[in-house]
C-alpha cells in the first residue's frame, strides 16, 4: 500500500517545508513504532496529499487563499467527538449552502441574513417529499435563468454605451444610408439587412428543414475577412448559426449573394472578442448555395 501511494503521488507538489511527499511518507514510516503508527502514516499522508492536490486544482485557489484559516476549519471539525456529529454534518451541509449563496451573490447582491432565514425555515420543516423538491428545483432554475438574463442585459447596456460601440453603429448607419441611392443593394423586409444578388438561383426559397451546402465568408465593413467556410454541411438550413440562418431564409439553390448584416443579426452588442469583432459591429457576408 505504501508503495502504491508513493507511486501515485510521484511528481506532486512539495510540502510547506519543501519536502517531497515521498520523503515525508518515508520519514513517517521510519518513525512508526506500531502498526497503528503505520496506518496513520500511510492513510494520513494519502488523505492530506489528496486534498492538497484537490485544492490546488480548484480555480478559486489563489495567493489570497489563507492556509491558516483553512487548517483552522479542518481542526475545528476534527476535534468533534461522536456526540457532536450533528454539528459536523451541519458544517458539511453549510458548505453546500454557502456555495449556493456565493454562486447567486456573484451575479447579484443578496442579503445573507435573509437568505439564511429562508434556508433555515425550510430545513426545520418536518418533511418534504420528492415531488415538492422537484417543483422547487424547477423554480430555482427559472429564477437562476432570470438572474443570468438580467446580468447579461446590464452588461450589454454597459457595452452598448461605450465609444467603440457607438463608433461601430455610426459607421453602419452611414453605409446603410448610402444604400438608399445604391440600386445594387436592396433592403429585405425592413429588417435592416441589405442584399446584393450576384448570381440568381433557381426554384423556391430554401425550406426550413432543407439540407444544403454553402460557401460563405464574413467580412468587416472595410472588407477584411473574419470567418470563411467552404462546403459546410447544414442540417437543417435554419440551424447553423443565427446570422447564416437569417440570410438563408431569402436564398435559393445556386444563388450567390452579398449581404449587409446589422449587428443585431450578426454578433450582437457584445461582438465576438475571440474573432476580433467589436461591440455593435455590423458585417458583410457573402453566401453561395451549392
Amino acid at each position: 500500500m505504501a508503495a502504491a501511494l508513493i507511486c501515485s503521488c510521484s511528481g506532486e507538489k512539495k510540502t510547506a517545508e519543501n519536502q517531497s511527499i515521498e520523503a515525508l511518507l518515508a520519514e513517517r514510516l521510519e518513525n512508526a513504532k506500531t502498526f497503528e503508527d503505520s496506518v496513520i502514516a500511510i492513510q494520513g499522508t494519502f488523505v492530506g496529499a489528496y486534498f492538497n492536490f484537490a485544492i490546488h486544482q480548484d480555480p478559486q485557489f489563489s495567493e489570497k487563499f489563507n492556509m491558516s484559516d483553512f487548517e483552522r476549519g479542518i481542526r475545528q471539525v476534527m476535534i468533534a467527538d461522536s456526540t457532536e456529529m450533528s454539528y459536523v454534518y451541519g458544517l458539511n451541509i453549510g458548505m453546500g449552502i454557502l456555495q449556493a449563496y456565493t454562486q447567486t451573490s456573484s451575479q447579484m447582491p443578496l442579503d445573507k441574513g435573509k437568505f439564511m432565514e429562508t434556508v433555515m425555515s425550510s430545513l426545520r420543516l418536518d418533511s418534504i417529499d420528492a415531488s415538492q423538491v422537484q417543483e422547487m428545483s424547477m423554480q430555482y432554475e427559472q429564477i437562476a435563468n432570470e438572474i443570468f438574463t438580467r446580468k447579461q442585459q446590464e452588461l450589454e447596456k454597459e457595452i452598448y454605451n461605450t465609444p467603440e460601440a457607438e463608433q461601430n453603429r455610426t459607421m453602419a448607419q452611414s453605409i446603410a444610408s448610402a444604400f438608399q441611392s445604391n440600386s445594387d443593394f436592396t433592403q429585405i423586409e425592413n429588417s435592416g439587412i441589405y442584399c446584393n444578388i450576384e448570381e440568381e438561383g433557381t426554384g423556391d426559397l430554401l425550406a426550413p428543414d432543407e439540407r444544403v451546402k454553402v460557401n460563405f465568408t464574413v467580412l468587416r465593413l472595410d472588407g477584411e475577412p473574419i470567418d470563411h467556410q467552404v462546403e459546410r454541411s447544414m442540417f437543417p438550413a435554419r440551424g447553423f448559426n443565427p446570422m447564416l440562418t437569417e440570410v438563408l431564409k431569402y436564398m435559393r439553390h445556386g444563388q450567390k449573394a452579398k449581404f449587409f448584416i446589422p449587428y443585431e443579426y450578426a454578433y450582437g452588442v457584445q461582438g465576438n472578442p475571440d474573432a476580433g469583432v467589436g461591440p455593435c459591429e455590423s458585417v458583410y457576408m457573402t453566401v453561395e448555395i451549392l
